[in-house]
């Protein structure tokens, strides 16, 4: 298959996921990227918000290939944690917020989350299966939380602590390819437990040149997203 040329556009073989978020704020920093509940962010602030929570997760130990769980609706938090789990060389785990908390313990038990990412509105299922979890260190919530809860989190940090403004640019790449795995997705589970999809960033580059090209996307268009962040075709 023919990469789209805006990833051919990189000199070094394909790209990674994240290089595509860059290149775009690069050409094209004032268009907006994001609309969503009234927000409208341009690629150049998406990518800045995703720069400094890809800091925030470095400084609090996530290292290169870790597996961090957004566990969130479709908001704009979801969205800056996707690119920043990339961008801090980690692997990132959307998981639909309906999903209860017997099914989110063994999700986080089974890709053994390093960090978490949710928001206050979730914390009555989201703080009963963390405790369950041995592997977290770091769990990062938007919203007001209610200092019980959080008291019981490991490793506790608000988000907008967590967004403090950093140098600007991504923390450094840490030998990442493009065979090495960028999502994993997990199944809805009905007729059994959840299954883990393990996608790399070269599987998840195809599938996009292979959407774009089929629906003959062009730059001007706008895409609504009714999908959770958490299904394939979503994410």
């Amino acid at each position: 298959m023919t990469l789209p040329t805006h990833v051919q556009r990189f000199p070094a073989g394909a790209p990674l996921l994240q290089d595509l978020l860059t290149e775009s704020a690069r050409r094209l920093p004032e268009k907006v990227a994001l609309v969503c509940d009234g927000q409208r962010l341009t690629y150049a602030e998406l990518d800045g918000r995703s720069n400094s929570l890809a800091h925030a997760f470095v400084r609090h130990g996530v290292e290169r290939g870790d597996r961090v769980v957004v566990f969130a609706d479709n908001t704009v938090q979801a969205v800056v944690s996707y690119w920043a789990i990339l961008k801090a060389n980690a692997v990132a785990c959307m998981v639909n917020s309906q999903t209860r908390v017997d099914k989110l313990a063994l999700i986080l038990a089974d890709c053994r989350a390093t960090a978490l990412v949710s928001d206050h509105r979730h914390a009555a299922t989201f703080v009963d299966a963390v405790t369950r979890s041995p592997h977290l260190r770091t769990v990062i919530v938007s919203g007001g939380l209610e200092p019980e809860r959080a008291s019981r989190l490991p490793g506790f940090v608000a988000w907008e602590n967590a967004m403090e403004p950093e140098t600007g640019v991504a923390p450094p790449a840490r030998l990442c390819l493009d065979h090495d795995l960028a999502s994993i997705i997990y199944s809805s589970g009905t007729t059994g437990e959840p299954k883990a999809i393990m996608l790399a960033h070269r599987n998840q580059l195809a599938a996009s040149a292979s959407i774009t090209a089929y629906l003959e996307n062009r730059e001007d268009d706008v895409v609504l997203s009714v999908l959770p962040l958490a299904l394939t075709y979503g994410v």
